[in-house]
């Protein structure tokens, strides 16, 4: 079932049924059709007087308070579809068991009000393999941008997939907002919408009310979303602090245990699994961090990467600390990880808060398969086989100096990271703000020596792989279609209006896309997740919100 409502008051004007249960596109339909025939009641009775209007309209004109026509006009703006969320809630419940004793003492440790840990019931119903289409993941659902911020992400590990370090993620961003914005409920409305703009509606109201901010801020994007964000945190906190006021029978799988053995040399993730007999499954399980091409290539396991074994299997703990020990005696490591490989192996069984290592940059060293293809084609029997292009030239302008075209998806603080150049330089050496934007195309001039080269374009090819791997492992392209570009359009505005992501747009054009205008047809592909999405608890971020257009606000970036 579902609530038909208005946007800005809640009314309710029904509730439906969902006739299709898993068919999205019928279900999609529906709920379309049911807005479409609500939007003309309202704007029709706008045109009559109450005399005018049948018994169900007066009836109805009666319930709204008999308002204006300008306001039923602006009503008829402002329907909305809600998808009930009481089963997907109470799964939420269930999965939160396994790492919440973790999250809590994480934010206790930090002296961060505990009810924050409950913050992923909104995000991402406490999902541990949530990635959204525009490519925020885990329980917290950082986005790419904001993740490398504050922890590790390159091709083998994406550190925002696991629940106990994107939790110290988390809490460094909302002490962040709370610190720079003064308030829990604006810091919290800040990890959704962003902390410039809720600054910004501070500085315009002259407030750091909520409430008022809620009512009276207006900008593009501070829309149904972002508004109700906090309400949502509060009355998902209330539920899941005390579940059995809402629920019965509440099913409570023990919380994982597990011994933490740190790496100072490299492993093969094979090689992990022969020493210590785990399957890959068990090992999946408990290192959510790694990302699925590492066991598709066998990737190696870095210096420092924290493996995580069942507590309960000491055979398999022991065997990986000794083989850690041994494999560090014999020679010195490489002079860059001379430190490293002199630390003995850690190892903490414990249901107290984990250690784990420091995030390191993503600018570290990074240790995969080599990229040999500019171009990927992605392919499944039943989805549109997609075939992605990049320009990954690079031309010699002089001893130390290259120029690049820019990629999607790319901007100064990646290639900072992937040159270990500070963006200020790169920002003076191309005469542009450090804030700038990167178009696709754009000719950009980066300090490159010889001994770098090879090593810059490793990182610049597994980021967009990256990007590309973890998209396509969660979701499929079913359908093209073309699209008329209306005014004011940009591609980043068809993207968020559509929720899917730029680059995908970009990659599916026959011809190159660098500028758009009204009247424009362009190629849009429709997209369907491989399995059953986890909805959000997130009003307007929900997967059966069945709106033609999604709001596009920050969700953290």
């Amino acid at each position: 079932e579902g609530l038909i409502h208005d946007t800005e008051d809640f009314f309710v004007y029904e509730k439906i049924k969902i006739l299709h249960e898993g068919q999205r596109k019928k279900n999609k339909a529906i709920v379309k059709r049911y807005k479409e025939n609500l939007k003309y009641r309202l704007l029709s009775m706008s045109r009559k007087k109450i005399d005018e209007m049948n018994d169900e309209d007066k009836q109805l004109f009666v319930r709204l308070g008999s308002p204006s026509p300008e306001a039923l006009k602006e009503r008829a703006e402002q329907i909305r579809f809600q998808k009930g969320q009481q089963d997907k809630f109470y799964q939420g419940l269930i999965r939160s068991q396994l790492y919440l004793n973790y999250i809590k003492n994480e934010f206790k440790e930090a002296g961060l009000p505990e009810r924050l840990a409950y913050l992923p019931h909104v995000e991402s119903s406490f999902n541990y393999q949530a990635y959204s289409k525009v490519g925020a993941a885990g329980i917290w659902q950082f986005m790419r941008s904001t993740g490398r911020l504050f922890m590790r992400l390159n091709y083998q590990i994406d550190e925002r997939r696991d629940p106990i370090a994107s939790t110290r993620g988390a809490i460094r961003l909302l002490k962040s907002n709370y610190e720079r914005l003064g308030a829990w409920p604006l810091a919290v409305t800040a990890y959704n919408h962003g902390p410039e703009s809720i600054a910004r509606a501070i500085e315009k109201l002259n407030t750091r009310k909520i409430e008022k901010i809620i009512d009276d801020y207006k900008a593009r994007k501070f829309k149904f979303a972002s508004k109700n964000f906090y309400a949502c945190f509060l009355a998902a906190s209330e539920i899941a602090m005390e579940p059995e006021k809402y629920f019965k029978d509440i099913p409570k799988p023990t919380p994982l245990q597990f011994a933490e053995i740190k790496l100072n040399q490299n492993f093969k993730i094979k090689e992990v699994l022969d020493i210590t007999k785990l399957s890959e499954k068990t090992f999946r399980d408990y290192n959510l961090a790694l990302r699925p091409i590492a066991y598709k290539k066998n990737l190696a396991l870095p210096v420092g990467f924290v493996v995580k074994i069942p507590s309960v299997d000491k055979p398999a703990i022991t065997a990986l600390e000794e083989q850690v020990v041994k494999k560090a005696r014999p020679s010195p490591a490489p002079s860059t990880v001379v430190a490293a490989s002199e630390e003995q192996p850690k190892v903490l069984v414990t249901q107290e808060p984990i250690s784990t290592p420091a995030p390191t940059p993503a600018s570290g060293p990074i240790v995969a398969a080599t990229v040999d293809k500019s171009d990927k084609k992605i392919s499944n029997e039943d989805e549109i086989q997609i075939e992605t292009h990049y320009n990954f030239e690079l031309k010699l302008v002089r001893k130390g100096l290259y120029q690049i075209m820019a990629q999607n998806s790319e901007s100064l603080t990646t290639l900072s990271e992937w040159l270990e150049t500070p963006i200020k330089t790169l920002a003076k050496l191309n005469k542009i703000r450090t804030t700038s934007d990167l178009n696709l195309g754009q000719k950009i001039l980066i300090p490159l020596s010889k001994d770098q080269l090879d090593d810059f374009k490793k990182r610049r090819e597994e980021f967009h792989l990256s990007i590309e791997e973890d998209f396509f492992d969660n979701y499929k392209v079913i359908e093209i279609k073309d699209y008329v570009v209306k005014k004011g359009d940009t591609v980043a505005a068809i993207a968020e209006r559509f929720d899917i992501p730029p680059w995908l747009i970009y990659q599916v054009q026959k011809k190159n896309l660098n500028r758009i205008h009204p009247k424009q047809i362009i190629l849009l592909p429709i997209v369907q997740a491989r399995v059953e999405e986890e909805a959000p608890i997130i009003p307007g971020n929900s997967l059966e919100e069945m709106d033609d257009e999604s709001e596009g606000d920050y969700n953290p970036n």
